[in-house]
């Protein structure tokens, strides 16, 4: 009866750890931090051993971030530790970069058979500003466990501004520039009153 029961809660504990893996098939999450920039949700799976505790680094774990901005990059840094290299995925479509961390283990004990199963599955998706160089994108991974995110930004594109050709002092040019269509108007009846002036002064 005793062995029963045992082999009971082993199964328990395999549906237990295989729950967390099958409910983030598909799932996504895409966001921004209300500035354009980096900084978007978590997606992150569960880590449970046998007896149904959790791991440390694993459910209920906060992955933490950072992001900054100069003139030339953007820099986001990652809190992936716990995960090897070989574990960890950057893609890059469009202007969404995802990261993507997974982790399993499985232990068979020797001496009572007892399988234990340790995984963790993060999953963080970010995007990118539209000042994005995306052909110059880097990642760096530290030995601290930490992945550094560099994107460069594009440099700001030249405007020509026209040059137009006028006739006439550069006054007359700057009065008609600023909408002194009323003033040339004044000038020219000015003008013609002097005419009609010197007309009359004749007679």
């Amino acid at each position: 009866m005793q062995d029963h029961l045992d082999e009971m809660e082993r199964m328990r504990v395999v549906l237990l750890d295989a729950y967390p893996l099958l409910a983030l098939d598909g799932e996504e999450g895409v966001g921004s931090d209300g500035g354009g920039g980096p900084g978007l949700p978590l997606r992150q799976g569960g880590s449970r051993r046998a007896g149904g505790k959790p791991c440390p680094g694993g459910e209920g774990h906060t992955t933490s971030s950072s992001s900054s901005s100069t003139g030339r990059a953007h820099h986001l840094t990652l809190d992936l530790r716990g995960f090897s290299p070989e574990e960890v995925k950057v893609s890059l479509e469009g202007r969404k970069l995802t990261v993507e961390g997974k982790y399993e283990r499985r232990t068979e004990s020797a001496e009572d058979g007892c399988l234990s199963y340790d995984a963790r599955h993060l999953r963080r998706q970010l995007l990118l500003p539209e000042d994005a160089d995306l052909d110059a994108v880097s990642t760096a991974l530290a030995l601290d466990g930490h992945l550094c995110i560099e994107v460069p930004r594009l440099a700001p594109k030249e405007r020509v501004i026209p040059i137009t050709i006028t006739k006439g002092p550069s006054g007359a040019a700057a009065g008609a520039g600023a909408g002194g269509e009323d003033g040339a108007a004044k000038k020219k009846k000015k003008a013609e009153d002097g005419k009609v002036e010197d007309g009359g002064g004749g007679k």
